[in-house]
């Protein structure tokens, strides 16, 4: 099982409803129905959604390109390098806004 289909399982899990039969007003012959309303289409659905999100989020070498090149011009600025991570932070936030 692809994580995207453990994923589409846990926001849409198989459930099964109980019944009573008519004519059974104490619930002798009732249950719980043997066949599960599995969410099938909203499952197919998820994982669809999933999957493209992951294609949508995959890095490509143009992101690659833009990262180092902000990474350059980030670097020689030096309100930005005063720690590690605050450098590699602006570099995310500069990458960031040039995805939207």
């Amino acid at each position: 099982m692809t994580k995207a289909e453990e994923a589409a399982l846990l926001a849409y899990p198989d459930t099964y409803t109980t019944y009573r039969k008519e004519g059974d007003p104490e619930g002798i012959e009732s249950g719980i129905s043997p066949f599960p309303n599995t969410h099938i289409l909203e499952r197919k659905g998820f994982v669809r959604g999933y999957e493209q999100a992951e294609k949508d989020l995959i890095l490509t070498w143009q992101d690659i390109n833009t990262i180092v090149e902000l990474a350059d011009d980030l670097v020689q600025d030096d309100s930005v390098t005063e720690t590690e991570e605050e450098y590699f932070k602006a570099v995310l936030d500069a990458f960031n806004k040039t995805r939207k």
